[in-house]
């Protein structure tokens, strides 16, 4: 321990920097070419993923899992690729076929069902009334 020192500052090593500050990420963006790219914090933005695309010869095989999800069979093989010029993607679109037609029926026909059990609810309830009306005179 001999001839170490100690001196009343703070120690500083004496280093700059020379990258960018720490930052978080505060959006995303998906590009055309499916790149995903973080926004950060500090100002940066970096490519963090991109998306694969898989096309099918023959789409009609595949199971129906019901909102929006299919699978595909082991006996189909998909041909994936990164999108690019036949196919881009868009941000914060969404597609018309993404809307199961059948469910979307069934819903609508329940919902005049409902309505017309309670429009005849309403109807026996004037009905009555009335003849309580007729009772009374």
């Amino acid at each position: 321990m001999e001839g170490i020192t100690q001196y009343p500052i703070d120690f500083a090593l004496g280093f700059q920097q020379d990258g960018y500050p720490p930052g978080l990420i505060q959006t995303i963006s998906i590009g055309e070419d499916g790149t995903i790219t973080g926004i950060y914090s500090n100002g940066q933005s970096l490519p963090l993923y991109r998306i694969k695309l898989a096309y099918f010869t023959s789409p009609q095989d595949l199971v129906n899992k019901g909102g929006n999800v299919f699978i595909a069979p082991s006996t189909l093989n998909p041909v994936e690729q990164y999108a690019g010029p036949r196919s881009k993607l868009r941000e914060g679109s969404l597609e018309l076929s993404n809307v199961d037609v059948a469910e979307e029926l069934i819903n609508m026909i329940t919902a005049e069902k409902a309505y017309q059990v309670n429009a005849k609810v309403v109807q026996t309830g004037q009905t009555i009334l009335d003849t309580t009306i007729n009772l009374k005179r």
